[in-house]
């Protein structure tokens, strides 16, 4: 779930990690479908950008806590923040 400037997105990621390197997808109602790239995996944080077709791109920060994650994010000149756990 993103959450900025008192609103909030649920999302749909996947990533994918091969080495250091960090991909996938990501969708949410708002942005429509994006892209992973720019992808760094270092130990338990990574970083990463989010590209649209119809909506800036959101750099994202985030670290994986137990079995879930959560970090950062900044898009359109505001930051936020997000959480996100496995799918069961």
């Amino acid at each position: 779930m993103f959450s900025i400037v008192g609103h909030t997105a649920d999302a749909t990621m996947k990533f994918d990690v091969d080495g250091d390197k960090l991909t996938g997808t990501v969708f949410t109602e708002h942005t429509g479908l994006g892209t992973v790239t720019d992808g760094v995996v270092k130990g338990s944080k990574f970083k990463c950008t989010l590209k649209f077709e119809k909506h800036e791109a959101i750099v994202m920060t985030g670290e994986i806590l137990n079995d879930k994650l959560a970090g950062t994010f900044t898009t359109e000149g505001n930051s936020g923040t997000w959480t996100a756990s496995r799918k069961k």
